[in-house]
């Protein structure tokens, strides 16, 4: 009985074996077919030319989801009413940075608490009050506010 059990084993060992090998080998066939250089087909190739290529046109955007942009709000002009200075920033505790005849134009650029902040003609950046100045009756609504 032992003879018979030993040439069993051997068998079922030997099927484990030719298993393996046949596995290695299969695993392997993967590598060796990219390591050969390409085989010729019997009908040519060429290249294909842009203008055979055809153009897929892409959906038109929906027009209410499209951004618009936000069109950027004209620079008004206040006009001084009487010849006043420029502070550095909104309120008479501030220190005075220049001043603008009577007549002279300012750019208005940001208001806050009754103060506007303006470019005076020789570029000099500051805050008058709105009582110097004459303003477009638009100013109160169009010039942004200022946050502090």
């Amino acid at each position: 009985m032992f003879p018979v059990a030993s040439l069993m084993l051997r068998r079922s060992g030997l099927r484990v074996l030719l298993l393996l090998l046949l596995l290695c080998i299969l695993s392997g066939c993967d590598t060796i077919a990219g390591a050969l250089p390409p085989q010729p087909t019997p009908f040519p190739t060429f290249a294909r030319l842009a203008t055979v290529t055809p153009v897929l046109s892409s959906p038109t955007p929906d027009p209410t989801s499209t951004p618009r942009a936000s069109p950027t709000p004209a620079i008004l002009e206040g006009t001084v009413a009487v010849g006043a200075n420029v502070r550095s920033g909104p309120g008479l505790t501030f220190d005075v940075v220049g001043s603008v005849a009577t007549g002279g134009q300012v750019l208005l650029r940001g208001q806050r608490d009754g103060w506007y902040q303006v470019t005076t003609p020789d570029g000099t950046e500051g805050w008058m009050s709105a009582q110097v100045l004459n303003l477009p009756p638009q100013a109160p609504t169009t010039v942004p506010t200022v946050i502090p």
